[in-house]
């Protein structure tokens, strides 16, 4: 399990390294403007690479088929994946706060805004896992990019929903739910997924 997820790291290395040099480019910008919209926007817009990119090297290379000659299962295959990208996510979760504290952004609306990415970009990886383990990368191209585009737009419409939720409902009880229900559509995505892998052929 561990070599596969180091594995998919090293396939995203020169990523990392783009997302690095945006990531400070939209910080100052972000600064320099007292805006970090931009910068949120970024974080959702990689986190949306991520399953894409992943899944696309895999399919190049053919891994899938090599892998299973090797002592992993397909469910650990399926792991793997889930793991990156909660790595990823907890990363992008920390870093979302930069920009916030740099600004001087109130804690509560930082928060909700770190939660919006969070959530969205856990909701898309839990809908597309699937896609990209049936269909593979190319043919499930146009459908992930539908996703896409509909994800921006929740997400630009979601932090407006959540910052008003959090002035309506008491914070423990949004702060609670949201990470609960993104746990039940996370591991329906993997039961989901895990069926796939199971009757798929190489």
């Amino acid at each position: 399990m561990k070599g596969l997820i180091i594995k998919d790291f090293i396939n995203l290395k020169q990523q990392l390294k783009i997302t690095i040099i945006l990531f400070i480019f939209y910080l100052l910008f972000g600064i320099i403007t007292q805006s970090t919209s931009m910068f949120y926007m970024v974080l959702v817009l990689y986190s949306m690479m991520i399953p894409l990119s992943i899944f696309s090297y895999d399919e190049k290379a053919k891994w899938d088929r090599y892998a299973l000659t090797l002592p992993v299962s397909r469910r650990d295959l399926v792991v793997s994946k889930y793991l990156v990208y909660l790595i990823v996510n907890c990363v992008l979760s920390i870093l979302a706060f930069v920009p916030s504290v740099a600004t001087g952004m109130p804690l509560l609306e930082s928060f909700s805004m770190v939660l919006s990415v969070v959530c969205i970009g856990w909701i898309y990886v839990s809908v597309s896992y699937p896609i990209l383990f049936k269909f593979g990368v190319e043919k499930s191209r146009f459908v992930i990019m539908i996703m896409s585009v509909i994800s921006m737009i929740a997400f630009t419409a979601g932090s407006d929903l959540i910052n008003s939720l959090s002035i309506s409902l008491p914070n423990i009880v949004m702060y609670i739910a949201s990470p609960i229900l993104s746990i039940v559509i996370i591991a329906a995505s993997m039961m989901i997924s895990f069926r796939i892998m199971a009757k798929k052929e190489f």
